[in-house]
């Protein structure tokens, strides 16, 4: 079920609840509510809360078996289940020219479900294989997983034909008080646009900045907690139009040719370069 309620442009709210029924797993009632106020024709403040649920994978549940290093599944697991919050403001001086925006966000993470290395062999074990060197399995965390953190943006125009967008998130996330892996701290990002006369054509430069994080490195055994470096990625694109039927379009993806990754042992592709015509 789903309300919503909208005054004009002044204020609006809306509530929605879902209500699953599960054989496997107990039922579950989640829900969001959310609505706006504008004080004044500049700033607008709004929020939201609420609630989520994502039930096990097949493979969690029931696993697979890879030989030497099975995984059994785990048939008593629960589903996760999530809550949270956001409050955030938006700003808009001089005629819609400029845009500021701001959202506290604030969630917590129950039974997250996770891999459990190092299982005992016997869990593993079937009558007439061999042995298995290792044992895998799954379970759900007996901790909560925080995610907190604030959302900025900003939005010009510089002139009739050039804009700027930027952006920047600061997140703490955790499991039990220790930093999750592969959520950054920090991640920022800017657009400049510049669009001809007429729309003939346009250009957008873009700068993303990810900050150092840490990832799991399997190389041995048990895992050991790794530190991925900072990465700052340069894109280019644009657009021409030949005539009223044909446009040519182009970029240009890692400008500069960082080299970085995003998940530990998995490169990530060098500079390249797309062109092509749209009729």
């Amino acid at each position: 079920g789903q309300y919503e309620l909208t005054l004009a442009d002044r204020a609006g709210a809306g509530v929605a609840v879902r209500h699953d029924r599960n054989d496997r797993f107990r039922d579950a009632t989640t829900y969001r509510v959310q609505g706006f106020y504008r004080l004044n024709p500049a700033l607008r403040l709004r929020g939201a809360l609420g609630s989520g649920v994502k039930k096990p994978t097949q493979t969690q549940l029931f696993g697979y078996n890879a030989a030497a290093f099975p995984f059994v599944g785990n048939p008593k697991l629960k589903p996760e289940r999530s809550q949270g919050w956001e409050a955030g403001a938006d700003w808009s001086p001089g005629q819609g020219k400029a845009r500021l925006g701001a959202t506290w966000f604030d969630s917590t993470l129950h039974d997250e479900i996770y891999s459990v290395f190092g299982a005992p062999i016997a869990l593993c074990a079937r009558p007439g294989l061999p042995v298995p060197t290792s044992c895998s399995t799954t379970g759900n965390q007996a901790t909560n997983s925080t995610q907190k953190g604030l959302e900025v943006f900003a939005h010009a125009a510089l002139s009739d034909s050039v804009s700027a967008d930027v952006a920047y998130t600061w997140l703490e996330a955790r499991q039990n008080g220790v930093e999750e892996i592969r959520r950054p701290a920090h991640i920022a990002s800017a657009n400049l646009t510049w669009r001809a006369p007429g729309d003939r054509g346009s250009a957008t430069l873009t700068v993303r900045y990810n900050a150092d994080m840490t990832d799991s490195d399997f190389s041995a055994f048990p895992a050991r907690t790794v530190t991925l470096r900072a990465f700052t990625l340069v894109n280019l694109a644009g657009a021409w139009r030949l005539n009223p039927k044909i446009e040519l379009f182009g970029r240009i993806e890692n400008l500069a040719g960082a080299r970085y990754q995003e998940v530990y042992g998995f490169n990530t592709p060098g500079r390249a370069a797309y062109a092509g015509l749209r009729a």
